[in-house]
């Protein structure tokens, strides 16, 4: 089945456009579905919007990282350093996994030290609420991928839809969209592996 990219283009400038439509404690939601079309740059805007009008310290972390690894990914450097700012003023102590990843992330990207596989799989580990494992094991599967470790970050991915036991959390579906996406790219390098060699 062919998509139009037309009316795809259209659908996702009327999603983006609805993030300042609807209140800051939604707008993950619009974004999300933006980030898992494949439309970083705008979902990207979705978070950074929610993100910078939330004062709950739990939606103010959730955005947070998804800011820090989005503008990362984009090269927005100036964006990813303001929420590594924001982030690190959280003192809730229901949040401090949240925090913490925020620290990692920052740690790798400012390449002060390394940072290991069991840190990460640790803040994932650790958290007492469902909802927070799944986000964590998410956001560590995304920080192990950033740092080239693919089937430690896919492991990580692969956690956060096991985890998801009593209902499909946003990072759930991100999750799965993830694991479709690193599953096609590794069918497509053993294709090429055994391609004929062209002469």
């Amino acid at each position: 089945m062919k998509h139009d990219p037309k009316a795809r283009e259209a659908f996702t400038e009327q999603l983006a456009a609805l993030v300042d439509k609807i209140p800051a404690m939604q707008r993950h939601g619009v974004a999300g579905q933006l980030l898992k079309m494949g439309e970083k740059e705008k979902a990207l805007g979705g978070f950074q919007s929610a993100f910078e009008e939330v004062t709950a310290p739990r939606e103010k972390c959730f955005n947070g990282l998804f800011v820090v690894i989005l503008a990362h990914e984009l090269k927005k450097q100036e964006i990813r350093d303001a929420a590594f700012a924001e982030l690190a003023k959280v003192t809730d102590e229901s949040q401090q996994g949240y925090v913490r990843m925020s620290q990692l992330i920052r740690q790798f990207v400012d390449k002060r030290g390394e940072v290991t596989t069991k840190e990460i799989e640790q803040l994932a580990d650790q958290a007492k609420v469902e909802e927070n494992q799944v986000n964590l094991s998410y956001f560590g599967g995304k920080l192990l991928l950033m740092m080239g470790r693919t089937a430690e970050g896919q492991r990580r991915i692969n956690e956060a839809v096991v985890r998801a036991r009593t209902q499909t959390y946003l990072t759930t579906v991100l999750a799965k969209a993830e694991q479709e996406s690193l599953n096609k790219a590794a069918l497509e390098k053993s294709l090429r592996a055994f391609a004929p060699k062209k002469k």
